[in-house]
């Protein structure tokens, strides 16, 4: 059946195609929700990554709520698709949020005390803004400087090569050092990174 006979189908007849595989209706639904899709990418920051990665973020989160919506509920499908979609959204947003801290929130993170001091500190909650996100991009450059003051020209290339996402190995290889050595100064990093926040 041609993509126009689906013009005037509703909802339901298309996810019903949908879930029996017909590509053609979730081409028409793709398409009768790009507008949505497209409003709502504009509510999130992806940090790392582009509006239309969001746009293809809201697309997944449509073909979530196409397999997921039980009409039996009685939730018309447009505003159960706009929920998913939006949270999806914002799961994706969270993680990437999350993600882009990891290396950093593990220096300071070294005992349940530094976790605590630190749950609060804005450089460690989500983005969700381009604004927020200036913020907080400000804040990690500070906090990196600061350790980086604090520690040896060594020091400083294997904190670096860290937060590059290397392993204890590759560093201890890329240096022709023992992984012993590499450990040793990873542990006088992260007490001079403590050291080096608290007193900020």
């Amino acid at each position: 059946m041609p993509k126009e006979a689906f013009d005037d189908q509703s909802d339901l007849e298309l996810i019903d195609r949908c879930r029996n595989g017909d590509e053609a209706a979730l081409d028409l639904l793709m398409k009768k929700y790009n507008d949505l899709i497209r409003m709502l990418s504009t509510r999130w920051y992806l940090p790392g990554g582009s509006r239309d990665d969001m746009i293809q973020v809201g697309r997944l989160g449509l073909v979530d709520a196409i397999e997921s919506y039980d009409k039996s509920k009685g939730t018309r499908f447009s505003s159960f698709a706009y929920t998913v979609i939006n949270r999806r959204m914002g799961n994706e947003a969270e993680a990437a949020g999350r993600k882009k801290h990891e290396p950093l929130n593990n220096f300071v993170s070294i005992d349940s005390d530094s976790a605590e001091e630190y749950a609060n500190d804005p450089l460690f909650t989500v983005c969700t803004s381009p604004e927020q996100n200036y913020i907080d991009l400000e804040a990690t450059k500070e906090m990196k400087a600061s350790i980086e003051e604090s520690l040896s020209d060594f020091e400083n290339k294997v904190f670096n090569e860290l937060l590059a996402g290397k392993s204890y190995k590759d560093i201890a290889t890329e240096y022709d050092k023992s992984e012993k050595t590499i450990d040793n100064a990873i542990q006088r990093i992260r007490r001079k990174a403590k050291e080096a926040l608290k007193a900020k």
